[in-house]
């Protein structure tokens, strides 16, 4: 808990919770991480990226964990271990509809780019007419941007059509930066995306 105050700048009493969730969950098995042992559904790693996040209340505290923790899980009864273990040691109810609700982050940010008009999303294909604030849009919009604002690499994995892709184009208009898409194949080598040298004949 001392770590986290001093390193992240994160609240004595939130500290010491965010300690009791990873000694819990630590006690539990992953089914899809079985081979990672007690680091299946919490490292120390992410207590770090939690703490960091700096929630200004135990609601929030709770919701942020459950962004880091649960959303990157596949299978749902190892999400819902994760809310209700956070939920029993925090003493508060996860809203898992937040992601949807009015006011919520994912539609202030598709709100600012949907501001920008047809114009400014000319340069992905998309117009304002083709993006719909559907419940997967949001839910990514939102955690990819908290992922943004906290510097945190990203790993998007889905089918095809959920909107990986999409939420990249979107954030790349937003903060004006270039986007590079590379398809991959199973001939990809790691040569095609870094480059490499090779002999002259």
């Amino acid at each position: 808990a001392t770590i986290l105050e001093r390193r992240c700048g994160c609240a004595p009493s939130h500290a010491k919770l965010l300690v009791k969730v990873l000694n819990v969950l630590q006690q539990r098995r992953s089914k899809s991480g079985v081979f990672q042992g007690k680091n299946g559904l919490i490292t120390p790693r992410d207590l770090l990226r939690w703490a960091e996040r700096r929630p200004a209340s135990k609601a929030d505290l709770a919701f942020e964990g459950y962004c880091i923790l649960a959303e990157r899980l596949r299978m749902e009864d190892e999400k819902a271990v994760v809310k209700e273990t956070i939920e029993e040691v925090i003493k508060v109810k996860i809203d898992t509809e937040r992601y949807l609700a009015p006011d919520s982050e994912g539609r202030a940010q598709l709100s600012r780019i949907i501001a920008l008009g047809d114009d400014g999303l000319a340069a992905t294909g998309l117009s304002t007419k083709e993006i719909a604030p559907t419940s997967t849009l949001l839910r990514l919009l939102l955690l990819v941007g908290k992922c943004i604002e906290q510097k945190e690499p990203v790993l998007l994995v889905g089918e095809t059509g959920c909107g990986k892709t999409t939420v990249c184009q979107l954030y790349s208009l937003l903060y004006q930066r270039h986007l590079h898409v590379v398809n991959c194949h199973a001939n990809t080598e790691t040569s095609d995306l870094l480059g490499g040298l090779r002999p002259l004949r």
